[in-house]
């Protein structure tokens, strides 16, 4: 359980944050990872969450972007990075950062990189 959390989204220049469903506000934060098209919670890269638990659910949407005289690079990394601050039960402060990289790709001739390798890791806490 987390209380008063703040979620902020920080992307590489090729990705941008079109914005977020779920249980949250806008803190309306403008940067250089916000794009100009808004889906559900848009124009901010900062959000408010009154609290978290293990069934809250916050959908991100991203698009890529690209300037026309500055290609992607075949085989560079888009990056998204999710920094969480938010209260414990306890009082302490915290902030948790998430960070996820995936490599670009042509679909018609770099289906090595596009293939998704979905890994799951089970943390038991011992008593």
């Amino acid at each position: 359980m987390a209380f008063n959390a703040t979620v902020e989204v920080k992307t590489s220049r090729e990705v941008k944050l079109c914005g977020m469903i779920g249980a949250g506000s806008s803190l309306k934060v403008n940067s250089a990872s916000v794009s100009e098209n808004e889906i559900g919670i848009g124009g901010t890269c900062q959000f408010r969450v009154p609290a978290l638990d293990s069934n809250t659910t916050l959908a991100m949407f991203l698009e890529v972007v690209n300037q026309h005289n500055q290609p992607i690079p075949q085989g560079g990394k888009g990056v998204v990075q999710f920094v969480t601050r938010y209260t414990h039960p306890s009082g302490e402060i915290r902030v948790r950062v998430t960070t996820l990289a995936r490599a670009w790709a042509d679909p018609n001739t770099g289906t090595e990189y596009i293939q998704a390798r979905v890994q799951n890791h089970v943390y038991k806490r011992s008593k």
